[in-house]
């Protein structure tokens, strides 16, 4: 996917809510070192087009929220669902 398809398709805020509910499933649900990989691989993405793509609706698609409850928990109380 190119630069011209990634702008026309991500801006979507079906797109931006698919890869947070594959995130978030995969950091809920996913114990195997493959799963790891793929969460990984999946934040990788989402960087990659914050830094390709200019209007990306993270914030309306709740992905914004989400990333910020996770970079600044507590160990043990991880609460993804508020």
């Amino acid at each position: 996917m190119n630069r011209i398809q990634c702008n026309q398709f991500v801006p979507c805020l079906s797109a931006c809510s698919q890869l947070r509910d594959a995130f978030i499933y995969q950091l809920t649900q996913g114990f195997s070192h493959f799963d790891r990989q793929l969460r990984n691989d999946l934040l990788v993405i989402i960087s990659l087009i914050s830094a390709t793509v200019i209007d990306i609706p993270y914030v309306q698609s709740g992905l914004a929220k989400q990333l910020a409850l996770l970079a600044t928990f507590q160990e043990g109380c991880l609460q993804l669902d508020s």
